[in-house]
């Protein structure tokens, strides 16, 4: 049996019709050929938050997949669907070898490869849904109207285009503020990243393969950026050294082998996914830093930080 376990970090895909793509998450990876998948929650402060941290969340059996136009991949509904919500069996306790290699190598998803004891652990964990009911949305399927901007990434082919569009609307009144820590002096690329986006007009973040959800804190919160939004950036050692305006609401992902990254994959670190926003800079001036104490993230969003947010606006005058 070919068993796709994934690493989750937030709620609502599948969505409640068992619809594994209702917001085209793991992308290209439902493209797969699997019998069975097993979506276990990270161990990040982004799981932790949405409370699926350490847990199997859900299971499926049996996918139906079909098409739909502006997704990365097929939707998949399945014969036997179990969603456990916040509610899960441990990972650790079920498939305690699984959960080592899934959480202790940084791995995001795991199809082959698998060793003939995590392979006898993974089936256990599907067997559990083994005669629960299908999909809901199975009978009389129709293809999820919901916008695509909950999970964003595009193939490893270089040649496909590296972006995917979110929608302009949004919950939240008025433009947000973010901030955007370039990393510099934490290892590999340093100073030439932030020259990089400055001349290229991007803010960006990398994930880590040794973060414990082989991400970065917070890919939510730069899923949350529009068009009008302004983006912080931040410098270790030096304070906040420039001032952006988000130019569309587009968030793109680009994966190692990808010619069009800011940082080159081989020879700047270990880092999987590029996430990038493009941004027209209002300011950016390292010989005149705004200091702010730091924050723990790559990315986050910083909109009721009043008094940092007056401070630096009003330290470049905007």
């Amino acid at each position: 049996m070919r068993i796709l376990v994934y690493k989750r970090t937030h709620n609502g895909d599948p969505d409640s019709g068992g619809c594994f793509g209702a917001y085209d998450c793991m992308g290209i990876v439902r493209e797969r050929e699997f019998d069975a998948v097993v979506g276990v929650g990270g161990i990040g402060s982004e799981a932790q938050a949405n409370g699926i941290d350490g847990q199997v969340n859900w299971i499926g059996i049996g996918a139906h997949k079909r098409y739909v136009e502006n997704k990365r991949g097929p939707e998949i509904l399945f014969d036997h669907f179990l969603y456990f919500g916040t509610d899960g069996p441990d990972f650790r306790t079920l498939a305690p070898l699984l959960a080592q290699r899934m959480y202790g190598a940084g791995v995001r998803s795991l199809l082959d490869g698998m060793s003939d004891a995590e392979q006898e652990e993974a089936e256990g964990i599907v067997r559990l849904a083994e005669g629960e009911p299908p999909s809901p949305g199975l009978l009389g399927y129709v293809p999820s109207a919901r916008p695509v901007e909950a999970c964003h990434s595009i193939g490893s082919d270089p040649s496909s285009t590296p972006e995917t569009r979110m929608s302009d609307e949004s919950d939240d009144a008025g433009p947000r503020v973010f901030w955007c820590n370039t990393n510099r002096g934490a290892g590999a690329g340093g100073n030439h990243l932030e020259q990089q986006m400055h001349v290229r007009r991007f803010a960006a973040a990398w994930t880590a393969v040794d973060h414990p959800d082989g991400t970065f804190n917070y890919p939510g919160h730069m899923r949350r950026v529009r068009r009008g939004d302004t983006i912080f950036i931040y410098a270790n050692g030096l304070g906040v050294i420039g001032v952006g305006c988000v130019t569309e609401s587009r968030l793109e992902l680009l994966f190692p082998n990808h010619p069009d990254r800011l940082r080159e994959f081989a020879t700047e670190g270990e880092n999987e996914e590029e996430w990038r926003i493009p941004v027209e800079w209002l300011v950016w001036d390292e010989a005149n830093p705004c200091f702010v104490e730091s924050l723990r993230a790559s990315f986050q969003e910083i909109t009721n930080h009043a008094v940092r947010v007056r401070r630096v606006l009003h330290h470049f005058r905007l």
